[in-house]
């Protein structure tokens, strides 16, 4: 069986198309998953990453369980409602009292920054 490129072409042999026009970037995926992790269920994206952004800073924010919390599993950052095997990166209820529960962008790009931060001094 053949692995496939992000393109859809085969991997090691160079493509000479792509299904991108040339300097363009591919869009950011908002489809997100429910799994089960231990006893809870968390949000996933279908791209994981191992970053946190605005935007999930935004959905913690817009999360109505105040012990909803951005974990770090496997290599992604995912929205817990509660506890959950993970790293914890921050709950709800601290980014409210760091940022306000209605921050401006420039906040909440600085919060992620600084979560960044811890994510890369962990080593993760």
């Amino acid at each position: 069986m053949k692995r496939r490129d992000l393109y859809g072409g085969d991997s090691g042999a160079p493509s000479s198309t792509s299904p991108l026009p040339a300097g363009s970037q591919k869009a950011a995926s908002n489809v997100f998953r429910l799994r089960r992790v231990g006893h809870a269920l968390v949000v996933t994206t279908e791209n994981p990453r191992p970053y946190v952004t605005t935007q999930d800073l935004r959905r913690l924010l817009e999360a109505g369980d105040p012990g909803a919390q951005l974990l770090l599993v496997a290599g992604a950052v995912q929205l817990s409602p509660g506890d959950s095997d993970g790293m914890a990166l921050i709950s709800r209820r601290e980014l409210v009292a760091h940022v306000g529960a209605d921050p401006a962008e420039n906040q909440l790009t600085e919060q992620a920054e600084l979560l960044n931060t811890l994510i890369r001094l962990q080593g993760a």
